[in-house]
């Protein structure tokens, strides 16, 4: 399992021949706004991986924080890789679940705030595990 913060824009981690799940860590709530993206190049040959966007997003825990499951992909080879961010601050992360719209969601702003805020840069991480 790798963990990446998303403030680090380029990050070098070592990945084995298989497929892997990317997972957004922080909350329970992912939308991505345009410009954001996640690549991922082999160091040795600059090729670019195929990241494959799920549809259907499955919400649990990784390494003891609320994620996201939003992406697999498959490493063709052994060895270093390396992970590029871009505008991670077009990611938004939430720790509710409800709807930013509506009148149940005006009252859950006012109950409780802290689950109805859109998490900062430095509280979300990637996590790439190998399935």
């Amino acid at each position: 399992m790798h963990l990446i913060p998303l403030a680090n824009k380029e990050t070098q981690i070592s990945l084995k021949k298989r497929k892997y799940e990317i997972f957004v860590a922080g909350g329970h709530t992912v939308e991505t706004e345009p410009g954001f993206s996640i690549n991922i190049f082999q160091s040795g040959t600059g090729e670019q991986i195929t990241l494959k966007e799920l549809t259907f997003r499955v919400r649990t825990y990784e390494n003891n924080k609320k994620a996201v499951k939003c992406y697999t992909f498959e490493a063709k080879e052994d060895g270093n890789h390396t992970v590029v961010i871009g505008n991670p601050e077009c990611l938004r992360v939430k720790n509710s679940i409800l709807s930013e719209r509506g009148l149940s969601q005006l009252v859950f702003n006012l109950l409780l705030p802290e689950r109805a805020r859109r998490k900062d840069i430095s509280e979300i991480d990637l996590i790439i595990r190998g399935r």
